[in-house]
């Protein structure tokens, strides 16, 4: 069955449908009651999310039609009954307001309390809850192959659980797909030209249109993010202006976090994705699965529903004489829907180079500011333009970043566990290197705090080690500053004074040099000389504002004759 169009409005009857076995019966399939199936689906929901809303009934539906009658394939979605002792709760942080965005950044530190010990709980008891899934459902049904899905917490869950599987398990796995992680990792966006502004060394796992200069998810980094054998089976889409994976909290005024299932976007795309590697997968059996674009008129411009010609990265950062590569594989229309590629790197509307595939090499010999444009002949006679932004130049992302804390200091509070850490903003920083956001981590990397702009301290009430170094950096879209080491201040502090490893931590992810641990010591002896004189400091400043102004009260309370002469 190859149907045209993927159903829209019924969708989430057609999920309930699918998830109905899981739902209203838990127990085990077997190939010797027929339950055993080609295929089993499973999808795990987002913060506060209710069973088939939104990202999971239109992935398990888009999926359901693609499939067709001929597959056998099962459905379930995460949090539909106990697996393991474990039944995900998609626990809610809110993801709708800045003030809601805050809890979700708390949520993933190590310091909050109930809040942040829930979701924590909660993405531990999906990834429990996924793992004994998947052991059982194999267990009785070892021919079946997997499909995972999961969206915002729930991709999470999953990139979380993928490690814990055993190999037999992950070798069933033939397609992931995660939208909005929070744990996102695209290590081609540090630096200050990041290799991913060339068009270059990109993740297997990219999708979406997030920037050339995205590196990571708001709750940081998974690392590695996926098991290797399975990265070129996961697509991760991250949309450029959503704040959960870009960890730019500048998006929030406009995010998109949650239009990855509209029609057309990030789930249709990855339903598509999932359905051509189910036909792989299959053979023969999966002849009749339906992986055409759109509606599936052929060579029809006006059958794709998404962006029908789009590059994979959006806006190249390059020095000159250095080579990028142009890919217009991200586009809806495939190849064998192209007559021809007409590139126009300087965007002066001549052709520079045709190609009859997606892709193409320049290299820019002289500084450039300006647009690339690409034109796409289509085979049925239908052109269509984009273009993209280009900018060649020998600073790359410098003047960009935002510089970093200044008079980082960190005193004991809230037991022997916790800590407040306060920081000052550096004068003179330049409008393009405005601060978004402060992270804090500590000596190991990970992160404790993830604080608006406005912030100048952050109270770490319960710290995963009792003694470690804290380093602040500032945040923006472009990427951070150096991290700056805070220095001890106060009784019980010097626990913080700890070494902190060469590599500096988390280290600038846009380039900025990385001082060795020599300096950061360095720094951190002279904050602390600076605070241990300072109380002297400010004591001589009392003192001799204490005397002037008795000087001043004894010199007014002398009687002149000019004062005698007013007051008559």
């Amino acid at each position: 069955m190859t149907p045209s169009r993927t159903p829209r409005l019924p969708g989430w009857l057609l999920a309930l449908v699918l998830l109905l076995p899981a739902v209203v019966g838990s127990a085990p399939a077997s190939a010797e009651d027929g339950r055993c199936g080609d295929v089993t689906v499973v999808f795990a929901r987002g913060s506060g999310q209710r069973l088939a809303q939104r990202e999971s009934a239109v992935f398990f539906a888009g999926l359901s039609v693609r499939l067709g009658p001929a597959v056998r394939a099962t459905a379930y979605e995460l949090g539909a009954a106990t697996y393991g002792g474990a039944r995900y709760p998609a626990v809610g942080v809110g993801v709708d307001s800045s003030d809601a965005f805050e809890n979700l950044l708390d949520a993933g530190a190590y310091w909050t309390g109930n809040a942040g010990g829930g979701y924590r709980a909660s993405v531990a008891s999906g990834a429990t809850e996924l793992r004994t899934y998947l052991e059982q459902r194999l267990r009785d049904c070892p021919e079946e192959r997997v499909v995972l899905g999961g969206y915002s917490q729930g991709a999470q869950v999953v990139g979380d659980a993928l490690p814990a599987l055993p190999r037999r398990l992950r070798d069933r796995i033939v397609f992931v797909a995660l939208f909005g992680d929070p744990k996102l990792s695209l290590p081609e966006g540090r630096g200050v030209f990041p290799v991913a502004c060339r068009g270059r060394s990109l993740s297997p796992w990219r999708r979406g249109n997030a920037s050339c200069y995205t590196d990571n998810g708001v709750l940081d980094a998974r690392s590695p993010y996926v098991p290797l054998e399975l990265a070129r089976r996961v697509g991760s889409w991250c949309d450029r202006d959503d704040p959960i994976c870009t960890s730019n909290l500048g998006d929030f005024a406009r995010s998109t976090h949650g239009t990855y299932a509209k029609p057309g976007r990030a789930v249709d795309q990855a339903v598509r994705e999932a359905a051509a590697a189910v036909r792989d997968a299959l053979g023969e059996r999966g002849e009749g699965i339906d992986v055409t674009v759109g509606t599936g008129a052929p060579a029809s411009v006006a059958a794709v529903p998404w962006p029908a010609v789009a590059l994979v990265v959006d806006e190249y950062w390059t020095r000159p004489g250095e080579p990028v590569t142009f890919d217009a594989s991200a586009s809806a229309l495939p190849p064998s829907a192209v007559a021809a590629y007409r590139w126009d790197f300087d965007g002066d509307g001549t052709t520079d180079r045709t190609t009859s595939g997606p892709s193409v090499d320049h290299v820019y010999p002289a500084t450039f500011e300006g647009r690339a444009r690409l034109r796409v002949g289509a085979a049925d006679g239908a052109e269509l333009m984009t273009s993209v932004a280009v900018h060649v130049d020998r600073s790359g992302l410098t003047r960009r970043l935002p510089a970093g804390p200044t008079a980082v200091t960190v005193r004991a509070a809230y037991g022997a566990d916790g800590a407040v850490v306060r920081w000052r903003v550096p004068r003179g920083t330049a409008a393009d290197g405005a601060v978004d956001a402060w992270r804090i981590h500590d000596a190991d990397g990970r992160l404790l705090a993830h604080v608006p702009a406005s912030a100048r301290q952050a109270e770490l009430a319960t710290l995963p080690d009792r003694s470690t170094a804290l380093l602040v950096e500032a945040v923006n879209e472009y990427g951070t500053s150096a991290s700056e080491l805070a220095a001890p201040r106060g009784t019980g502090s010097s626990r913080f004074a700890a070494v902190v490893p060469a590599r500096n931590v988390t280290g600038p992810r846009k380039g900025n040099p990385k001082r060795p641990a020599e300096q950061v010591r360095a720094s951190a002896a002279g904050a602390e000389e600076h605070l241990t004189t300072a109380p002297l400091v400010i004591a001589v400043a009392l003192l001799l504002a204490t005397t002037g102004a008795h000087w001043i009260w004894l010199f007014r309370a002398l009687p002149t004759a000019r004062g005698r002469h007013r007051r008559r």
